[in-house]
């Protein structure tokens, strides 16, 4: 079975790289018009100045009114972003409750002691506190 599949996969690479026409170089002349028009599309493109409304080009009453449409409810895109940024934090925040609560805590601190307490022997006391709560919610039978 293996040698069937490389025999197949053997052959139909080597005729992907068969030519089935003849193929014709261009002559020099040809390319050299070649490169020259390309030359003179870019040199044109790059000479004018952007059309801001391109659409008037067209002379179609619907075209601009629909471009118009569109850009007064389309200002501008760091809008939509921030809408969309929005939308998904207001849905993270709705579905959280979703989700298992954890919280941290930690502590230090120092007491000193003055030689005239009933203690005289400790001096100094270091109190080290950590805490880790993690709490969850079933909703066994739906939200109330």
């Amino acid at each position: 079975m293996k040698r069937l599949l490389l025999t197949t996969l053997v052959s139909l690479s080597i005729t992907g790289c068969a030519s089935f026409r003849d193929y014709q170089a261009p002559t020099t002349d040809e390319a050299v018009e070649n490169v020259q028009l390309a030359d003179a599309r870019y040199q044109f493109a790059t000479a004018q100045q952007p059309i801001v409304e391109w659409w008037n080009a067209f002379n179609d009453p619907q075209l601009s009114q629909l471009v118009t449409e569109a850009l007064t409810h389309n200002l501008d895109v760091r809008i939509a972003l921030a809408n969309l940024q929005a939308a998904r934090a207001l849905s993270r925040a709705v579905g959280s409750d979703r989700y298992p609560t954890v919280e941290a805590n930690g502590g230090y601190s120092r007491n000193l002691y003055s030689e005239e307490s009933q203690n005289s022997n400790v001096r100094a006391a270091d109190i080290y506190q950590a805490g880790f709560d993690a709490n969850w919610e079933l909703d066994v039978f739906g939200r109330v």
